[in-house]
This record gives C-alpha cells, sequence and structure tokens, in this order.
C-alpha cells in the first residue's frame, strides 16, 4: 500500500472525527453501548477490493477525500452503474443472515433521493470460501449507532438509535434493523422521542436519557428507556394589535418505558403500554 495514499486516508479519518454532521444520518448523544467499529484502512480496503467493482477506489463527498466503490453495487437494479457518492465509515460484524454466517453491515454517508430517509445507507456482505461478497446496498438503512441482538434462532439482528430534525421538530428515535427484511431507520422507528415548539401544535419536550439493553439468552432481550416528557399548550398575548407567540418550554418528568424482544421486533411491556403513549411509534 502507497504511502501517500495511507496519509489521504489518515487525513479522511480525522476529518471525519472532526466533522459529526458529515457522518450518516445525525449522531445522537450516545445513550447505550454501539458494536460498530470504526474504519480502519486495512479492514475496508481488504472487504472494498472484494466487493467493489473494480475494487476500491478514492472520490471526494463534500471536499472529503472518501473511499468507497466508485459505482453503486449490482444490487440495485434501478441505479446499477452510475456515480454514487458513497464513504465508508463504520463496519458492524455478526451472524446478520443465518446463525452460522459471516456477515458485515458497513455503514457509510450518502445522500438519498427519497425525503422520508436520512442521508447515510448501509452495504451488507457476507464472507464464503475466504472472500467477501455483496448481498445488498441499501440507502435510508442506518447501522452506525447500534448494538447486536441474538434471536432465539442465533441470527443478529441491531438494535439502533438516530436524531433527525424536520421543520420544527427535534426527534430521537429508536429502530430495529432486520437484514432479512431491511427497512429505512425512520420507517422502522418503535419508539419516538419528539421535541417540538409551534403555534398550532404547543410545546413539547421529549428526550431519551440514557437506555439498558439486557441480553439474558438468545431471544429473551429487554430494553428499558428512560426518558422524559413534558408538555403544554400554546399561549398567545396580544400587543400592539398583533398576535405574539409566548415561547415558555414546559418541566419534564421523567417517564421510564421497557420493551421485550418478540420474534423480530421490540414491544412494550404490559406495564409501560399507558407510558409508551406518550411518546410515537410503538
Amino acid at each position: 500500500m502507497e504511502g501517500r495514499q495511507r496519509m489521504r486516508l489518515a487525513a479522511l479519518l480525522i476529518l471525519s472525527a472532526a466533522a459529526p454532521g458529515l457522518i450518516s444520518g445525525s449522531v445522537p448523544r450516545q445513550t447505550f453501548g454501539y458494536s460498530a467499529e470504526q474504519i480502519s484502512w486495512e479492514k475496508v480496503a481488504l472487504i472494498l477490493d472484494d466487493v467493489c467493482p473494480g475494487g476500491s477506489r478514492f472520490g471526494t463527498v463534500r471536499y472529503v477525500d472518501a473511499l468507497g466503490c466508485g459505482v453503486i453495487l449490482p444490487s440495485n437494479a434501478k441505479t446499477a452503474g452510475k456515480k454514487v457518492r458513497w464513504r465508508a465509515e463504520k463496519v458492524t460484524f455478526g451472524h446478520f443472515l443465518s446463525p452460522t454466517s459471516d456477515d458485515a453491515a458497513i455503514s457509510g454517508w450518502n445522500p438519498s433521493d427519497n425525503p422520508d430517509d436520512l442521508e447515510g445507507g448501509t452495504l451488507l456482505i457476507t464472507r464464503e470460501a475466504g472472500k467477501w461478497r455483496t448481498v445488498w446496498y441499501k440507502n435510508g438503512v442506518l447501522t452506525s449507532h447500534c448494538k447486536r441482538v441474538t434471536l432465539e434462532d442465533q441470527r443478529q439482528i441491531l438494535f439502533c438509535e438516530e436524531t433527525r430534525n424536520l421543520m420544527t421538530h427535534r426527534y430521537h428515535f429508536l429502530y430495529s434493523v432486520d437484514f432479512l427484511k431491511p427497512q429505512g431507520a425512520w420507517h422502522s422507528a418503535f419508539f419516538v422521542a419528539d421535541s417540538f415548539h409551534n403555534q398550532y401544535a404547543g410545546v413539547q419536550v421529549q428526550r431519551i436519557e440514557r437506555i439498558a439493553v439486557q441480553q439474558f439468552a438468545p431471544g429473551n432481550c429487554r430494553v428499558q428507556v428512560y426518558a422524559a416528557h413534558g408538555g403544554q399548550d400554546v399561549q398567545y398575548k396580544l400587543q400592539a394589535g398583533e398576535r405574539r407567540w409566548d415561547p415558555s418550554y414546559p418541566e419534564a418528568s421523567p417517564v421510564d418505558v421497557t420493551f421485550y424482544l418478540l420474534g423480530t421486533q421490540f414491544k412494550p411491556a404490559p406495564d409501560s403500554h399507558r407510558k409508551a403513549k406518550l411518546f410515537g411509534r410503538k
């Protein structure tokens, strides 16, 4: 490996760490331990040289040198052969396709044409006969901020968190990734903390403070979400003949919600249903 290429990748990793706004999706305030590993030159080069058409190559993403495939992988017929601005960033290893498969989910930054998707995507690869091969690449499937969870049959899925800003709303949400039935992060959310302040819906403060993920046995996983909630109606005042919005914020009270893994999905515990209704997407 040439010294110049090593220096360029080192600069890329430094810039990525210094500019979190460039990383796939929106980086949340971490509330549990992640299974993803930061991409290293040796690891990404070996993997991408196997799966990229023509091997790995450099490109430029938002004025930053980036290492990727240069073209979209042929698993997506609609965009096969087109240039894609994708930057490999983190990798999560596991048994995602079967209990015995050797798989890796490489997350990266990539803009999406779908307004419902967050910026970013995942390249799923599997190792066969000593070489990596592509399974699929999907925009909107985010795997940077996730923890491995083992199902009853020993196959693994991911439990993840992300944030999203939309109009007057700031969301911090939880979702899962089943690699046999992948969905975009926003579409698969099952718990959404939504803070907003507008003249139509009132004022609401919701936060996820921390999360405890406990895997007792394959298929037996409990997630305890320690959150906060507060809300009130919008207050108006008349001044100089104009209607004015009074920007007052409510206090938030602690709310603890427990989820259990049922099959491949997380569902609220019976005694958490009422508290879970304060938040979105159960």
